[in-house]
C-alpha cells in the first residue's frame, strides 16, 4: 500500500497484532502495555467512511479525569438536593414533572386559544367565492396555534384558515386548508408564496402546512396579502 503525503524513511517500524492489524508506526511511547496503567475511554467517534477513533486518558491522566467527574457529579446532586446515588431517580422526577407542567401549559394555552375562537368567527372574509381567515393569535405556542387552526377549519366549514403568532423574535404560522379545497388551494402554495414577507419558509400537505420566520414586523403585511394570494390561485 503506497500512503501518498505521508513522509517516511526508507526503514519504517512495522506492528502487527497477527489476524487483526498491520500498522506502519513511528514508534510506540512505552517498553510494555503494563507502563501504561489505567486507561479510559474519554471519546468515540467517526472520522472518515469506515473509520473511528477513540480518545482517551491514561495513568495518573484517570485519576485526575475520575476526580473531576466525581466533582461533577457532587455539583449535579447538590443543585437538586439529594445524594450522588440518588441522582438518576431525581433527574427522571423532574423530567416526569417537566413534561406534565409542559402538557398542562399546552391544554392552557389551548383553552386560552379556545375563548377567542368567536371573535375569530367575525374576521372570516371571502375572496374569489373562497371563505377565509387570516388572524394573528397572540401568546400561542406551535401546538396550541394548529389545534386553534383545527377548530377554525371545522366552524368554517369550506374555507381556507390561517393563524399566525409572534414574539419579539420570530414568527409561526398553519394553513389549515378544507378538503373539498385542498386541490385547488393547497396549503403548502400558501406557505410558498407567504412566508417570505416574514423571513421564513416551511411546508407540508396540501391540507395542512406551517412555516416559521425571523421578521415579526412583517405579519400584519402577511395577513393583508391573503387575499390577493387567493385571488391569483383561484384563477
Amino acid at each position: 500500500m503506497a500512503l501518498f503525503g505521508e513522509k517516511y524513511s526508507e526503514m519504517v517500524r512495522v506492528v502487527s497484532v497477527p489476524g487483526v492489524s498491520m500498522e506502519l508506526c513511528g514508534g510506540t511511547h512505552v517498553v510494555r502495555t503494563g507502563d501504561i496503567g489505567l486507561f479510559k475511554i474519554t471519546q468515540e467517534g467517526s472520522i472518515a467512511a469506515g473509520v473511528r477513533r477513540i480518545e482517551g486518558v491514561t495513568g495518573t491522566g484517570v485519576l485526575g479525569r475520575l476526580r473531576s467527574d466525581e466533582d461533577f457529579l457532587k455539583q449535579m446532586a447538590e443543585s437538586v438536593k439529594v445524594s450522588v446515588p440518588e441522582l438518576p431517580g431525581r433527574l427522571k422526577k423532574l423530567q416526569e414533572t417537566i413534561l406534565d407542567q409542559d402538557q398542562k401549559i399546552r391544554e392552557l394555552m389551548a383553552n386560552v386559544a379556545g375563548g377567542g375562537l368567536p371573535d375569530l368567527e367575525a374576521q372570516i372574509k371571502e375572496e374569489s367565492g373562497v371563505k377565509y381567515l387570516a388572524a394573528e393569535l397572540p401568546g400561542q405556542d406551535a401546538g396550541s396555534l394548529r389545534d386553534a387552526a383545527d377548530r377554525m377549519r371545522d366552524r368554517i366549514g369550506s374555507g381556507i384558515v390561517l393563524l399566525a403568532t409572534r414574539d419579539a423574535e420570530k414568527v409561526a404560522l398553519v394553513v389549515r386548508v378544507t378538503r373539498d379545497l385542498s386541490d385547488r388551494f393547497p396549503a403548502g402554495e400558501f406557505v410558498k408564496r407567504l412566508a417570505p414577507i416574514v423571513g421564513g419558509g416551511g411546508g407540508g400537505r396540501p391540507d395542512m402546512a406551517q412555516a416559521g420566520g425571523k421578521n415579526p414586523d412583517g405579519l400584519p403585511e402577511l395577513l393583508d396579502t391573503m387575499d390577493s394570494v387567493i385571488r391569483e390561485m383561484a384563477q
